[in-house]
């Protein structure tokens, strides 16, 4: 790199990115745009920053880069209607987070719509809502979602997040769909002791 474009890098953004386009390096202006859209956490600087990098990637027929862009874009756009909805801190979320987050400030329809637009594994999905629904307390809620289909991450995982945030009664709703083996474990950490010395010797 020219001492030039190493000054550039360092002092002048937009005149490093214009040199890489007179060069015809799209993508390494793209990736320019990209790197400082995680420096502001500010949504119009990001946006405009991030639809910059898309349109320089497509351009330079790097397709993957431009889909990941535009996947940024779209996360982006759905966080600041979150933050307006919830008056929440959505911006600068990883996909994960912005789920959890969804399903605490009670914007499920939300978050199912993430799942579907980033195509989120369901065993993922499922840990998220989860652990969601049992930080909020939503008791109802996740019994509901408990009962919506056979769990691809099982039953043990329901009953130890109720019982990590408080809820003796709400776990042991969920011992009956454990494995037979773990039954005991799950009775002693509610001091059911009967229970558990049933289960023991089943």
């Amino acid at each position: 790199m020219s001492l030039f474009a190493q000054y550039c890098r360092q002092q002048d953004r937009e005149m490093l990115i214009d040199l890489y386009y007179q060069d015809d390096r799209l993508v390494d202006g793209a990736n320019v745009h990209l790197l400082d859209s995680l420096k502001d956490k500010g949504w119009d600087f990001q946006f405009q920053k991030l639809t910059k990098a898309q349109e320089m990637y497509q351009q330079g027929q790097n397709r993957f880069a431009a889909e990941v862009a535009g996947d940024h874009l779209k996360l982006i756009q759905i966080q600041r209607q979150l933050q307006e909805r919830t008056d929440q801190p959505f911006l600068g979320e990883p996909l994960g987070d912005t789920v959890h987050k969804s399903f605490l400030y009670n914007q499920a329809p939300v978050a199912e719509k993430l799942r579907k637009d980033f195509k989120i594994p369901d065993k993922r999905f499922w840990w998220i809502k989860l652990k969601a629904l049992a930080e909020s307390r939503q008791w109802l809620e996740l019994d509901r979602f408990a009962k919506s289909k056979k769990s691809p991450i099982g039953y043990e995982p329901f009953f130890e997040a109720c019982l990590e945030h408080g809820s003796r009664v709400e776990a042991m709703k969920y011992i009956a769909k454990v494995p037979a083996a773990s039954k005991p474990r799950c009775f002693i950490k509610c001091k059911a002791w009967e229970q558990a010395a049933e289960a023991a010797f089943a």
